[in-house]
């Protein structure tokens, strides 16, 4: 991301459309996969990730097959994620209702029933993944 001569922000993601100037700031994109693992507390918590050996032995104790673990391990992560998701809905539900309640607009009402509609979507989206697990 760089700001060109006339105050104009530049975003790419293509290495050789950066400008030669040393003023480029840059972002590294990150999405689930790079997340760092969570350290162990020692309070009996499950570790993220597993080995081969553990995933293999995890496989023949409980009969399933690694497509159905990996399958089961990506939905686990939708749900967390779904959850995430609702909770900051909550948040904007109830700011969204402050809002309305120290001023009575229009648009505040609009906005506090937007929310409204978006956390009980958020919570349907839960359901149904709590249906599929």
């Amino acid at each position: 991301m760089w700001t060109d001569e006339e105050g104009v922000v530049h975003i790419t993601d293509n290495p050789r459309r950066l400008p030669p100037e040393d003023d480029v700031e840059r972002i590294r994109y990150q999405d689930a996969s790079d997340r760092e693992p969570v350290p162990d507390t020692g309070q009996g918590s499950q570790p993220m990730m597993e080995t081969a050996e553990e995933e293999e032995s995890v496989s023949v104790q409980t009969g399933t097959s690694p497509d159905e673990e990996a399958r089961s391990k990506e939905l686990a992560l939708k749900l967390e994620k779904a959850r995430e998701e609702y909770e900051r809905a909550k948040e904007l539900v109830e700011r969204r209702r402050r809002d309305y309640s120290r001023k009575s607009t229009r648009h505040n009402r609009d906005q506090y029933k937007h929310a409204l509609e978006v956390l009980a979507e958020k919570r349907e989206n839960i359901r149904e993944l709590e249906r599929q697990k």
